[in-house]
Order: C-alpha cells, then sequence, then structure tokens
C-alpha cells in the first residue's frame, strides 16, 4: 500500500487530525450552519483520534461548553470539534447531544498505530523541533472563517533548518458553510534528525485572516513514499474531487458476480438554532447556592480558603478571603448549626450568563474569639442574601453577595421597618434629630476629608469591623440606609473591595459626600485631559521609582498610555469598577510595582515566544500564539491593537491594581497572580 494514497493524499485532520479523510459529504456551498454539541464533563482537546494522550495546548474545556462538529472517525467514536477557530479531538460520548443525529461533513479514518504524536504548533512561523530522527507526518489545516476569493492565489511551503526534506503532500478544501472554508493538508518528511526545525511560510497577499494549525507525527511505518514533491503547494487554488475510500471487493465465488457497490447517501446535518447559550435554570443555580452553604460553613470554621473558587468568583471571592483574613488576625471562628436550605425568594435573568437571585437563609451562626462566644456577633434569624451569579469558563459562579435585611422576623415577631427606598434627588431623613442623607442606593460617594472610614458586618460600632475606606477613596452604594447610634449607615462597596456597613457622617458633620457634587474634589471628578497626563506621569513617576525593575521602559510606557487614555472604558458600576475607581486604584503607592511586574513578565515571555520565528512583535497577533487571555490582553495594550475593553477585561485589569497580595510576588512571583487572574476572570 502506498503511504501516499493511504494517509497523505486523504489529509489528515488538523491537530491531531489523527485520520486519513475519508468522505467529504457536504452540499454546494456548505451548511448553513455547522452542528453544535455541549460537552458534559471537562476534556482537554488531542492533537488525534489514534492518541488520546495527545493534548493539545490551551484547549482546555470546561463542562458545559458548546463546540462545532466538523468530523468524525469511522465509528463516531471521536469528534473532530472547532473551539475558538482551533480543531481537536474528543471521545463522543462526553458530548451531551445524541451523537446518533450528528452528520459531520468529514469522516475521517484514524491513523495506523505506526505512528506516534510528538507536538503541534499554531503559527505557520512557529517553530517544532524534532527531539529524534527518522520520518514524520504533518497534518494540519488552515481555518478560514470568512472566507474570501482573494485567497484563492495562496501558497503553503515547508521548511525544515539542518537535516530533513519533504518527499510528499497534498491538500483538499472542506467548504463548511457558505462563509467558512477549511483546508486539511498532510506533509511527508524523511531523513530528520535531532534538533531539525520545522515551520512553514503562508505566501498570502489577500490579509485574509486565518488559523493555523499543524500536528507532528513520528512515523515508524514500513511503507514507502514515491514520486516527487516540491516544497510548497497552492492550497489557495480550489480542488474540486476529494478522495474516497476504494471498498473492498467481495471474493468470487465461481462465475457469481461481484455484488454492486452503492455509494453512501450524503448525510443530511441537523442544523441548531438559536442563542448558542443556554441560559441559568433553577435547578443549577439552587444547586450552586446549596454548594456555597456547604463550602461557606467548613471554611469560616477551618479558614481553608482552598474551595471558595469552586463557587465564588470577582469580589465575591475577594469579600470572602478577606473575611477569612480578618477572621484569622482576630483568631475567630463560625460554627454554623440547626441549618436549613435556602429559599429562593428572588429570581431576574439579566442575560443568558448573569442571573440576579435573592435566597431567604436560616441557621444558627455562633461567632468564637480566643476560645470565647461573641454573643453580639452572633445570630439565630433568618435574613435574605443578594447573589450576583454569572457564567465562567469553569461555571456558574457567585460574582457577588449582599446580605439585605437582618432584621426580619420568623412568622409573628416584631420586625424592624425598613426605611423607603431612596428618592433619585433630594435629601431624606434617615435618623430622627441629625442630619439628612444625601446618598442613595446603586449610587457612588468617596470619602471626604482626610480621615479614614471603618467599615463593619452591620449597621453600628459594635459590630465587627471588616476594614477601612481611605480618604479620597470612592464606593459604590449596595444597600440601605439604616440608622444607628445617630448615625445613617450604608452597606457599601469601596473601590479597594472591601464590602460592609458604614457611616455617612455623625452629628452634623458628612464624612461621605455624594460622587459628583458640589463637595467632590478635583481627583473625584472625571480626569480630564490635564489630568490624564498628570495621571500618566505619575504612574511612570512611580514605575521609575519602583524596586521591580523592568527592563522594557518604553513598553511600560506604551502600556500606562493605553491605560490612562482608556480609563472611560470602565463602566461595570454594579460591580463598583469605574472610571474613578480605576483611576483610583493605579494612582495607588504601590501601582508602579504592579505595573513594572506585569509588563517585565509579560513582554519577556512574548519575546521568547517569537525568539525563533523572526515575527514583528508589535504586529503578532498574540491570540495566534496561544498566549492566555489575560497575557493577550497586557501585549495588545501594548501594541496599541487592544480594541474596547471588554467586561472581563475591565475586571482583570482592576484586580491586577487591587487585589490583595504580598508585595514579593511583583519580585518573584508575577506569573502566579496571572494564572489567577486568568482563572478568576476568563
Amino acid at each position: 500500500m502506498q503511504k501516499w494514497r493511504s494517509a497523505l493524499l486523504s489529509l489528515l485532520l488538523m491537530l491531531g487530525l489523527a485520520s486519513c479523510v475519508t468522505e467529504i459529504n457536504l452540499p454546494p456551498g456548505g451548511y448553513d450552519q455547522l452542528d453544535w454539541i455541549v460537552l458534559s464533563s471537562d476534556y482537554h482537546l488531542t492533537a488525534s483520534a489514534s492518541h488520546p494522550v495527545s493534548e493539545l495546548p490551551f484547549l482546555d474545556l470546561p463542562a458545559g461548553a458548546e463546540v462545532q462538529v466538523v468530523g468524525a472517525d469511522t465509528n463516531y467514536a471521536w469528534l473532530l470539534v472547532l473551539h475558538e477557530d482551533l480543531l481537536g479531538w474528543m471521545p463522543s460520548f462526553i458530548s451531551k447531544t445524541g451523537v446518533g443525529r450528528l452528520a459531520p461533513p468529514v469522516i475521517i479514518e484514524p491513523l495506523p498505530g505506526c505512528t506516534t504524536f510528538l507536538g503541534a504548533t499554531f503559527d505557520p512561523a512557529e517553530t517544532w523541533q524534532s527531539l529524534s530522527r527518522g520520518s514524520a507526518i504533518i497534518q494540519g489545516a488552515i481555518y478560514r472563517p470568512w472566507a474570501d476569493i482573494a485567497f484563492d492565489e495562496a501558497w503553503l511551503e515547508v521548511k525544515i533548518d539542518g537535516a530533513g526534506e519533504a518527499v510528499a503532500a497534498d491538500f483538499i478544501h472542506v467548504q463548511l458553510t457558505p462563509t467558512s472554508n477549511l483546508i486539511l493538508f498532510t506533509f511527508a518528511i524523511e531523513g530528520l534528525r535531532q534538533g531539525s526545525e520545522i515551520f512553514f511560510f503562508v505566501d498570502d497577499s489577500s490579509g485574509e485572516p486565518v488559523s493555523f494549525q499543524a500536528a507532528f507525527f513520528a512515523d515508524k511505518c514500513d511503507d514507502e513514499w514515491t514520486g516527487e514533491f516540491e516544497d510548497q503547494m497552492p492550497v489557495g487554488e480550489l480542488k474540486d474531487t476529494f478522495p474516497t475510500p476504494t471498498s473492498t471487493p467481495t471474493p468470487e465465488r465461481g462465475d457469481e458476480p461481484l455484488p454492486p457497490t452503492t455509494p453512501q447517501p450524503v448525510p443530511t446535518i441537523r442544523v441548531t438554532s438559536g442563542p448558542r447559550q443556554i441560559g441559568p435554570t433553577r435547578e443549577e443555580i439552587q444547586a450552586l447556592v446549596d454548594l456555597w452553604d456547604v463550602i461557606h460553613h467548613e471554611v469560616d470554621y477551618t479558614l481553608d480558603p482552598t474551595d471558595l473558587p469552586l463557587v465564588l468568583t470577582g469580589g465575591a471571592l475577594r469579600q470572602q478571603e478577606q473575611t477569612l483574613r480578618n477572621l484569622r488576625a482576630g483568631n475567630c471562628y463560625w460554627i454554623f448549626e440547626n441549618l436549613a436550605p435556602s429559599e429562593m425568594t428572588g429570581w431576574q435573568v439579566i442575560s443568558d450568563n448573569e442571573v440576579i437571585v435573592t435566597m431567604r437563609k436560616h441557621w444558627d451562626g455562633r461567632l468564637y474569639c480566643n476560645g470565647r462566644l461573641d454573643r453580639r456577633s452572633s445570630f439565630n434569624e433568618p435574613f435574605e442574601v443578594r447573589y450576583q451569579i454569572i457564567r465562567t469558563s469553569q461555571g456558574w459562579r457567585i460574582a457577588e453577595k449582599v446580605p439585605l435585611d437582618y432584621q426580619t422576623r420568623a412568622p409573628g415577631a416584631t420586625s424592624t421597618p425598613r426605611p423607603a427606598p431612596m428618592p433619585e434627588s433630594g435629601n431624606q431623613q434617615v435618623c430622627s434629630g441629625v442630619y439628612p442623607t444625601r446618598l442613595r442606593v446603586n449610587g457612588q460617594a468617596f470619602l471626604d476629608g482626610d480621615r479614614r472610614n471603618n467599615v463593619r458586618s452591620g449597621a453600628g460600632t459594635n459590630n465587627r469591623l471588616v476594614g477601612q475606606i481611605q480618604p479620597g477613596e470612592t464606593v459604590t452604594i449596595l444597600d440601605g440606609p439604616r440608622c444607628a447610634e445617630s448615625m445613617v449607615w450604608w452597606y457599601v462597596r469601596s473601590s479597594q473591595g472591601v464590602v460592609g456597613w458604614t457611616s455617612e457622617g455623625a452629628s452634623n458633620e458628612y464624612w461621605l459626600a455624594p460622587l459628583g457634587s458640589s463637595a467632590s474634589p478635583p481627583a473625584a471628578q472625571t480626569p480630564t485631559q490635564n489630568s490624564q497626563d498628570q495621571l500618566r506621569s505619575s504612574l511612570l513617576a512611580k514605575s521609575r521609582n519602583s524596586s521591580v525593575s523592568v527592563s522594557y521602559q518604553n513598553e511600560t510606557t506604551r502600556f500606562a498610555d493605553a491605560l490612562v487614555y482608556r480609563l472611560h472604558e470602565f463602566q461595570l458600576s454594579r460591580e463598583g469598577i469605574t472610571e474613578q475607581a480605576m483611576t483610583n486604584a493605579i494612582s495607588r503607592a504601590d501601582a508602579g510595582d504592579r505595573m513594572n511586574g506585569v509588563v517585565q513578565t509579560v513582554w519577556s515571555d512574548w519575546l521568547s515566544n517569537l525568539s525563533s520565528s523572526r515575527l514583528d512583535p508589535y504586529q503578532t497577533d498574540p491570540g495566534t500564539r496561544g498566549m492566555s487571555p489575560f497575557r493577550q490582553l497586557i501585549v495588545r495594550m501594548i501594541q496599541g491593537r487592544q480594541g474596547n475593553l471588554t467586561a472581563a477585561q475591565q475586571r482583570a485589569l482592576y484586580s491586577l491594581f487591587t487585589r490583595p497580595e504580598n508585595p514579593s510576588v511583583w519580585h518573584s512571583n508575577v506569573n502566579g497572580v496571572i494564572g489567577a487572574i486568568n482563572r478568576e476572570y476568563f
């Protein structure tokens, strides 16, 4: 059997396109839409159906992720799927979708057992280095999400630096949909030596955006390649015919004719419709909150935050971690008894990726400090909590949790009436005989003057101290007002992530002032061009004076410019991430340490990523090089290629400058911070 016909000619599918294409069953113009499937469990996509351990970098998918089906092996045990313009294989049994109804456009025959997966690249110029000698098979693909006719003149060339030569190759086109196209290619390489380097060159003058992948397999099969070959192919030139397998003839019995060969019918694909994301259900949100209750009750006793990321993210995670730090500092812990299941009393779907729920809870909570029961903080009354729950790459997580009314009593008991909601404008008398409030729920305020404000677990100075608000710092009003000790109290989240109750003032003196009022100091106003320049200069001065050294001063300046001049894009007011909050964040004394640490680490790694490819670090898109989302964001801001910030990117940048970290991490463990930000916000 000729290898050319059995393995190459049929073109192996990318990234482990571990197989020979044996059927192309596409209607003219492709399908209207590829079929979507949902994963029932976590899985790391692989390069080949023949090599299940050939995990591909950057293709780790959580349960609930959606992918598009492009192909399958001959018995449908494995599916070739498309995820964010990259291809990989997954077992069919981890699909929530019935595989029996799927009819992928490409059916692929697995590679023989005499091959071994060696690695993969995701950019034509990315170098793959051989660690062994002999023959290799390269299977790859060029995915064209928005195919342009100008690509017709494109050529693909394989380049080998060192011993080795390409001796055979072929390619086919698969028009997946009316707008998307897939080119599957394969090369046979002979005479490789240890240290030989292989990379590719796509000669394409159209500028069409494409996604490239190539998987490398050691070839230990005995077959010989036939024919001569140039190391380049006109991949833009459409091929109208596709190889199909020939059926094995039935052995002749006397003069009995061979049975006729019936061509396999073209399957009809069932296209899913509607939104890609499936919105939250009450059952899965209830299960998440129930799991949080279990983890919460255990963690507040053990003070071990290990399981918190299983249910919390963003501000809720930071708030709970701070609570544990405060408990540990005070030698305190909680014990919860008489637990009742949380009861859902409010449900508001914001989008397919966000829901706001209110849960009624009832259990006995006893706080012990230094071995003694703290009766003032202990409770046994029902209460309500409002949760903001969002979809993350790891599934549903609680992003914000706001305790509501601790005065709710059992039926028949006397309850303290809550004040009426604040009007949109004007003052309201909350406490008799003291100042009228100037604040309102969902508004913002700043701490006026040069003194710090305490933030407590409840309204009143007898409640536990959970943090402080610094002079000039902004807060978002989450709930209130309450009257306690002749002071008006509000439940707030500060720009530094402190959440709790704080007083608006005392006697006739206001401590908190509405943001944007005439009392606001210049620093609390939206930055003008002059104030932006001052902020930029201040940030760069912190960088120059930082003990965290940076070798890339030009890149640090470019990052500071990109950050300061897009402050207006920080608009997550419900999370306290606003233009003013971000301004305050990068005005902190340690902002230079944080900026230097992340720029030094990310840009150094970026240059190392490109070191063997001779690509321009300012023109190459980091998304094509397999970098994590947060690293991509940093590189693109330095390049000046970053578009408008998404909500996740706003959260990530805000976290970079505000997250509670030991100062030593900016010297020694920036990668740990980057990893944490990626897990929390992407």
